[in-house]
């Protein structure tokens, strides 16, 4: 037998081992951890060999994988985790790994160099944490973010398309499921409180808010450019999405949303599209005049949004204690605060209660919530965070005429939306919109870096984003 055909020979054998290893390894792993295990492991080994190839792939999934938020993945006494935050952090593993084995990473930016410091003070939180396992999940999960945000920063004008398509996409979904499952609404309190509120596949109507005010100002940049299917298809995603988003009743996604829509507009494009959608809603509205005035739904959102400018905010869920206590626990934790996720613990200490008696989660204001979690020094890292985020976001949008300029918009309005919520809630406490916040600002850094790049003079960072994988 020729030596060829016997090295031949030997590789099949070899690789008909290890798939028998496999299955037999399989087989175990459903005896211990139970039959998802077994049907999740052999898919991720598959999923794992094609994000090492194109990482931006796993990024898409984990963003596709929203509208299956409402199913966890239970790994025997594993804690569960949902489809989008197993991508995500299965994302990241790779993306380590091959930079570990093969290197090629840039140099971190600013924007995540500062994120970085934050996890830091987070981490500094196990010398007083007393929930420390939640505190261990944050820090694992937000690590995995800021490696997908570093990974998306350095990816080509494709793969970064793709990122914002499948965002887009998972708008238009998530949005679908809230229509679809939408029922009666009713204020109680004024409008200060609502029930029958969407939620479609989230835990809670606030975080269905949040993830479509991240990602309807995408799919409308989406709609205003690339082919007529493209075109149609967002356009469409972007008034199914818009739907549910009034559906939540989420006053603060709501108001995020008008904010990022006026920043759309600075782009000729969406305004030629908003002149379109006015003048079709005009026309609508003079053959349904009658219906329209008549419309409970209208009059709810109506009301509902009528609440924030009203004297009864103040009792509105406890809101007005929560903000005048929550200093005193950042007074008394001045430096590395009570541990991150940790803020109902020390609520309870404090009586920092809600109506139901209960121990708020969070201060319902995003620095707030940090400051009283990670102590000033988290806060000092998160103002760098956001102000760095300005900078690249200014670099970003300097030139109108550079090829990714539509993008870097599309992330600088939704994270303009993500302001307003900030403001009035806590986004960041659900991983998906934490992951989601990151994707955008890895987009906004690798839109920077590329208009770096065209500068004359050149700039501190001045080769633009190459494909994966870097050489």
């Amino acid at each position: 037998m020729p030596v060829g055909h016997r090295a031949a020979q030997g590789t099949w054998i070899a690789a008909l081992g290890a798939v028998c290893a496999l299955a037999v390894l399989d087989i175990v792993v459903a005896y211990e951890l139970g039959w998802i295990a077994a049907v999740v492991i052999p898919i991720a080994a598959i999923g794992a060999v094609g994000v090492w190839k194109a990482p931006t792939l796993g990024v898409c999934a984990g963003i596709l994988a929203v509208p299956l938020e409402a199913v966890g993945l239970s790994l025997g006494g594993f804690a569960g985790i949902s489809v989008a935050e197993a991508c995500f952090v299965g994302t990241a593993a790779v993306a380590a790994a091959h930079f570990v084995i093969e290197g090629g990473w840039r140099p971190l930016h600013g924007v995540h160099a500062a994120f970085a410091a934050l996890l830091l003070t987070i981490a500094l939180g196990y010398t007083i944490a007393e929930d420390q396992g939640t505190l261990s999940k944050i820090l694992l999960m937000w690590s995995a973010f800021l490696l997908v945000s570093m990974l998306v920063a350095q990816s080509g004008p494709k793969d970064l398309q793709r990122v914002l398509l499948s965002l887009g996409a998972s708008a238009g979904v998530v949005g679908a499921v809230a229509v679809l499952g939408a029922g009666d609404q009713e204020l109680v309190s004024g409008g200060a409180i609502a029930t029958g509120r969407a939620q479609g596949t989230f835990d809670q109507p606030n975080l269905l808010g949040f993830f479509l005010a991240l990602t309807i100002p995408v799919a409308i940049v989406m709609a205003s450019r690339g082919p007529w299917l493209q075109k149609t298809a967002m356009l469409g995603t972007a008034g199914v999405a818009s739907a549910g988003l009034a559906l939540t009743l989420s006053r603060t996604s709501i108001v995020g949303m008008l904010l990022a829509l006026l920043v759309l507009m600075s782009w000729r494009p969406i305004r030629r599209l908003a002149v379109v959608g006015l003048a079709a809603m005009t026309v609508f509205a003079l053959f349904n005049a009658g219906a329209l005035l008549k419309s409970d739904q209208l009059q709810v959102v109506g009301k509902r949004l009528g609440t924030l400018s009203s004297q009864s905010i103040k009792d509105d869920e406890g809101r007005y204690e929560l903000y005048t206590q929550t200093p005193e626990i950042i007074l008394d934790h001045p430096f590395v605060g009570v541990g991150e996720g940790n803020f109902s613990v020390a609520a309870a200490g404090y009586r920092i209660l809600d109506p139901d008696g209960l121990p708020f989660d969070h201060a319902h204001n995003v620095p707030l919530t940090i400051a009283a979690e990670t102590g000033l020094v988290g806060l000092a890292a998160l103002t760098a965070f956001a102000a760095l985020l300005v900078g690249a976001a200014r670099q970003a949008l300097r030139q109108r005429t550079a090829p990714l300029w539509p993008l870097a918009l599309a992330s600088v309005a939704a994270l303009c939306a993500t302001t307003v919520t900030s403001i009035g809630d806590y986004p960041p406490r659900s991983n998906v919109i934490m992951a989601t916040i990151m994707v955008h600002v890895g987009v906004i850094v690798a839109c920077a870096r590329s208009a770096a790049a065209l500068e004359p003079q050149g700039s501190r960072d001045p080769t633009p984003p190459q494909p994966w994988p870097l050489r």
